[in-house]
């Protein structure tokens, strides 16, 4: 009688947590869709080569592929776009002939470009050696500090 009581109550038991289970919904916060990875977008937009590049505090990520040079491409491009992980979102998004990206701080990217001419005016060589995209201001700032060398460590 004893081990027949015991039996019913581990099937009762089992018996409730299948039925819990089956009856539980997938529920997201506000019945809001859950965010699609920035890795996925980054796939799609680009599909190979893909490499990302964190803030120092990790609330944005810059997802690039940059373009190699070869018979085929003598002009490569570096596309990217600046993805906020905590609004879900991208922020900003460009595609130049660069170089290189770099965190300043946690909202500030240096993007620096290969310069197509040499000038004798250093803003318009400033201006063509990259700039610094300033995520809070949403805008491009000019380069700080760009000598007429740097066009030189850029080829």
């Amino acid at each position: 009688m004893k081990r027949t009581l015991c039996n019913f109550l581990f099937l009762s038991f089992i018996s409730f947590v299948l039925i819990s289970f089956s009856c539980h919904k997938d529920v997201t916060q506000d019945n809001v869709k859950p965010d699609i990875s920035f890795k996925k977008i980054a796939l799609e937009k680009y599909k190979t080569n893909i490499s990302y590049l964190y803030s120092p505090d990790s609330n944005y990520v810059a997802c690039y592929r940059k373009e190699t040079m070869d018979e085929s491409n003598g002009d490569p491009q570096l596309k990217f776009f600046i993805y906020d992980i905590s609004g879900k979102k991208i922020v900003f998004e460009d595609n130049l002939r660069s170089e290189k990206l770099l965190w300043l701080d946690s909202d500030k990217l240096e993007v620096k470009k290969r310069p197509e001419m040499i000038t004798k005016d250093s803003k318009t060589n400033a201006e063509m050696m990259g700039y610094i995209y300033d995520i809070k201001q949403n805008k491009k700032l000019p380069l700080q500090n760009v000598t007429d060398d740097d066009s030189i460590k850029l080829k």
